[in-house]
């Protein structure tokens, strides 16, 4: 069942802050610009999908939203904070509550699936390291239904397994924020088919806001209370699924295309 638009209480809108605000970004790779004058508000527990050509700054936007990217101009504010003005210290503290999907999944090959989901736990300066460690592991497997695979290495792992690991990776923090990295690129229509079904649960379930970064339309679809286009820099178009599919401008159309 697809998603309707968030529905916001006008009221709150006034005092609601954003969970992430960026405004006038811009990212140069030498004369290839990426980002110009890019500016987007999500709200808190929205799912913004963000779809556009390969190669134009998807990835690089939410990689400047965590500060893995600097960018050359505008700002990104992510819980109020500007995080240009952070420190090292602050800026980790601030990714402790986003969580980070990347494309590849990318798991530590010479690390058990234990040892992958526990990495970013020993990393947390909020979490006392006791007991519970494994406990949370396990609930992090239970939610992606591989408990069974936990002491197997990232090679033993089929590459929609390597996904839903690499996504309790991503939550085992129970982040207030999640970014996806094409989530299901790679993946035949019925694994993809799963994993946007996992997405969807478990954003259900912790009640996270979201950006996914992807190509599929069927996750657009099911996923988004709004999709936003990114061509030539800049949040080109924006809207529900059902308003997209319906737009004729060729920069839309391009990927409605059955």
């Amino acid at each position: 069942m697809k998603k309707e638009a968030l529905d916001i209480d006008q009221s709150t809108i006034a005092i609601a802050q954003p969970a992430i605000e960026i405004l006038h970004l811009k990212k140069a790779f030498g004369s290839k610009v990426v980002l110009n004058d890019f500016s987007l508000s999500v709200e808190n527990g929205e799912t913004v999908v963000v779809m556009g050509r390969s190669g134009i700054g998807k990835t690089i936007l939410i990689k400047c939203i965590i500060g893995l990217v600097k960018p050359d101009g505008g700002s990104v504010r992510v819980f109020g904070k500007d995080i240009s003005k952070l420190d090292h210290r602050q800026l980790d503290d601030l990714r402790m509550r986003i969580g980070f999907v990347f494309q590849s999944s990318a798991l530590y090959d010479s690390m058990t699936v234990r040892e992958n989901l526990e990495f970013p736990l020993r990393r947390d300066r909020r979490r006392k390291i006791d007991g519970n460690i494994d406990e949370l592991v396990r609930e992090a497997l239970r939610n992606v239904g591989l408990e069974q695979t936990i002491d197997l290495m990232p090679s033993e792992l089929s590459g929609g397994m390597r996904k839903r690991i690499g996504i309790a990776r991503g939550l085992i923090l129970k982040p207030e924020i999640v970014l996806y990295d094409e989530p299901t690129t790679g993946l035949d229509p019925i694994t993809s088919e799963e994993i946007t079904q996992l997405i969807l649960s478990l954003q259900k379930k912790y009640k996270t806001t979201s950006i996914i970064i992807t190509h599929d339309v069927d996750l657009a679809r099911e996923a988004a209370n709004r999709i936003v286009f990114l061509a030539n820099g800049i949040a080109y178009l924006q809207g529900t699924y059902d308003e997209l599919i319906h737009n004729d401008d060729p920069e839309v159309k391009h990927f409605f295309k059955r």
